[in-house]
């Protein structure tokens, strides 16, 4: 591997800086490179009243399988708006307020997820692989919020009308 100085790593690999210096332990994947946001990379962080926000990585697109797996704990989770597709993403973890600005396309999404409050800012339903709900042991205390003038669409929506009863309108979201 050809050496490459401090700023030029920062340059290529924004994230590297916010994942070297965090004091959640979070590891990179391999000593010299990782994926930003690879498999595993947030395994077993936990904080109660802890909030990621990825909102200003503004270069990612989607996530793969496993990105954000077995989070133990996590208050707030707020995803970029340039974020767009998700593939089983959240898998065993237990997030309790996700913010998604954009979701176009979506492969079980809710797999494995345990959540109060799933914010979908997106006027449309996302296209589906797998259903949101496939692997998602629902829970009555869980909501997802679309925008108002979508909720109908969302509940008919193949992404998500095997679960209707859990969509609501983002007026009545309470923080």
């Amino acid at each position: 591997m050809r050496s490459l100085k401090p700023n030029q790593l920062i340059k290529r690999l924004n994230l590297w800086i916010v994942i070297k210096l965090s004091p959640d332990g979070i590891k990179t994947a391999f000593d010299h490179w990782f994926n930003p946001i690879g498999t595993y990379i947030f395994k077993g962080l936990d904080r109660e009243n802890g909030i990621l926000d990825l909102s200003m990585f503004t270069n990612l697109t989607s996530v793969d399988c496993n990105a954000f797996r077995w989070i133990d704990h996590l208050y707030k989770l707020v995803l970029p708006p340039t974020l767009s597709t998700y593939d089983t993403c959240f898998y065993t973890s237990t997030i309790d307020n996700i913010i998604i600005e954009v979701i176009e396309k979506q492969n079980s999404l809710l797999w494995g997820l345990t959540f109060k409050n799933l914010i979908i800012k997106s006027v449309n339903p996302p296209i589906t692989e797998r259903r949101a709900s496939y692997g998602w042991y629902a829970r009555k205390e869980s909501r997802i919020f679309v925008p108002d003038e979508s909720v109908e669409n969302y509940r008919k929506s193949d992404s998500f009308s095997d679960i209707a009863e859990y969509i609501h309108p983002m007026s009545e979201y309470q923080p």
